[in-house]
């Protein structure tokens, strides 16, 4: 039989889809071992002990970053204030802490931070599901990674607000009403300070992004300014670490702790502030090339992808400048995985997003390393993150403006 210009294209089709389906079960099979992982180290102590070797921390019992936030809704509820407590942990905003008035206390760490990995790892599923192969087999490598892996087992704070974010992305696409993205990100910035910095990736009609953007801003400004007189407090109680971390100030650190570098010194501002504009230098470099290079615009109205992916470069860009931050944070990243520009008939649009897909891997997987080198490669990949997001936000500027309707 002779193939026709038909049969040629059924057959590509049944290829295409038999790829397709085989990286959405690579992603199934990953995912799903994570979530048996991380049900065997929450109901069993010895699977546990064995399992976070493959992670920075061995903590007994897990999930300790959610069981801080309940045990200081216990101490609250006694009349105990947390965070100027010494006894607690806590470093969270005071929002955190009206969970209490859900009746939930420590003793609900477990099934809790269950439910909250389990939500995290089907909000990355149905995220990647209609991505192209390549994008979901790098989402599947992307969160089989130390960062990921930590931030499941300590069910980390981080978790609920990309848990938070999607789920309001994803409903304001669906009900094409942008509230639920405006109040999403508000929540968000009023439980994690920096969500606010993701305030330009709001997606609405032309007609209404002022007062979207001017209800969303208001909204932000008054949580901040409701938990302001805490915030020193909540950063006193942060440590600033130079391993498993991430940004700008992190080489400073690193310095410090090898005793090149005196605390406070103007030495170690002068290389904080070289670091920093470094970065930045690079960035704007990147965000100039981009620009000359312009015209492509991704097919996204008012879909969740294009806020999505912009919050993903908009939080890591923020965090990055303002401060070191636990590696666990990079779990806003995995929104890029997925959402950046793979099919566009743009080449370098399309080269350029699938580098910047394979550099977040890369970032991701650096942590693996836990060495001098390891950390060096996991800086000079975040650099590449940023010179690479920076040239698709010069590249794409077009389609970052309000739609129209």
């Amino acid at each position: 039989m002779v193939d026709t210009p038909t049969n040629l294209h059924s057959a590509d089709g049944n290829l295409d889809g038999r790829v397709q389906l085989g990286a959405r079960l690579i992603l199934l099979l990953i995912a799903s071992g994570l979530g048996i992982w991380i049900a065997r180290c929450a109901l069993w102590p010895e699977a546990h002990y064995g399992a976070v070797r493959l992670i920075p921390w061995q903590t007994w019992p897990p999930f300790g970053d959610l069981r801080i936030v309940l045990e200081a809704c216990d101490f609250s509820r006694g009349g105990g204030d947390p965070l100027r407590s010494s006894e607690l942990h806590y470093n969270y905003p005071r929002i955190w802490l009206s969970l209490r008035h859900l009746g939930l206390t420590v003793a609900d760490t477990t099934w809790l931070g269950l439910t909250l990995d389990a939500a995290f790892l089907a909000c990355i599923v149905r995220l990647a599901w209609h991505a192209a192969p390549a994008a979901v087999v790098l989402t599947a490598a992307a969160i089989a990674t130390p960062p990921v892996m930590t931030a499941l087992e300590r069910a980390n704070t981080d978790l609920v607000v990309f848990v938070l974010l999607s789920v309001s992305a994803s409903l304001a696409a669906k009900t094409k009403r942008v509230g639920f993205g405006a109040g999403g990100l508000a929540l968000a910035a009023a439980l994690k300070i920096y969500p606010a910095f993701a305030l330009p990736a709001l997606r609405a009609p032309a007609s209404q992004s002022a007062q979207t953007y001017l209800v969303a801003g208001s909204l932000i400004v008054a949580g901040v300014a409701y938990q302001f007189s805490d915030l020193s407090v909540v950063a006193e109680k942060t440590p600033q670490a130079h391993i498993y971390t991430y940004g700008a100030s992190v080489p400073t650190l690193r310095l410090q702790a090898k005793g090149l570098l005196a605390s406070h010194s103007t030495a170690a501002a002068v290389v904080t502030a070289l670091s920093v504009a470094g970065a930045a230098s690079l960035m704007v470099v990147a965000f100039c090339f981009g620009r000359r290079s312009r015209g492509s615009t991704m097919s996204v109205e008012n879909g969740p992808a294009l806020s999505l992916l912009s919050a993903s470069g908009l939080i890591f860009a923020a965090t990055f400048f303002l401060t070191s931050n636990w590696f666990y944070r990079l779990v806003f990243l995995l929104w890029s995985v997925p959402l950046l520009p793979w099919k566009t008939a743009d080449a370098k649009i399309r080269a350029a997003g699938r580098i910047a897909a394979c550099a977040v891997v890369a970032l991701l997987w650096t942590y693996a390393w836990p060495t001098r080198w390891g950390f060096a490669a996991s800086h000079a990949a975040a650099l590449c993150v940023l010179a690479l997001f920076a040239y698709l936000a010069g590249h794409l500027a077009p389609s970052l403006r309000p739609t129209q309707q």
